[in-house]
């Protein structure tokens, strides 16, 4: 996982400063960052679902409900009327990717059940 959440954060470093350089640095910055975001839900989604001892439907039904309130808002706020979305999308998602990053190492030093 913690290759997934640096790809994250380098996947827009990449968009940030090499998104606009035409259609393929775009694709290739953003499939970097879809790439480790599909690589890392997996196993951050068994992560969150082992720290719960009753009820594990209903703690799986708030995680896809988080994903799809935050997808709702990201697409809200990217849709905001930005003079160049790409930079505003490459600097969002660096700062998510530095917040997770960070999180992770944090939640490693806590010695959360479930990581090696």
């Amino acid at each position: 996982m913690t290759i997934a959440f640096a790809g994250v954060f380098l996947g827009g470093i990449f968009l940030l400063f090499m998104g606009q350089h035409g259609p393929w640095s775009f694709a290739l910055s953003m499939f970097m960052v879809s790439f480790s975001l599909g690589l890392s839900r997996p196993p951050s989604n068994n992560l969150a679902l082992e720290q719960v001892d009753q009820d594990i439907g209903s703690a799986s039904s708030l995680l896809i409900f988080t994903y799809f309130i935050f997808g709702a808002v990201s697409m809200w706020f990217i849709s905001l009327e930005w003079a160049d979305k790409i930079p505003v999308l490459g600097t969002t998602v660096i700062v998510c990717g530095a917040l997770v990053f960070t999180a992770w190492f944090v939640i490693q030093k806590r010695g959360v059940k479930g990581i090696a």
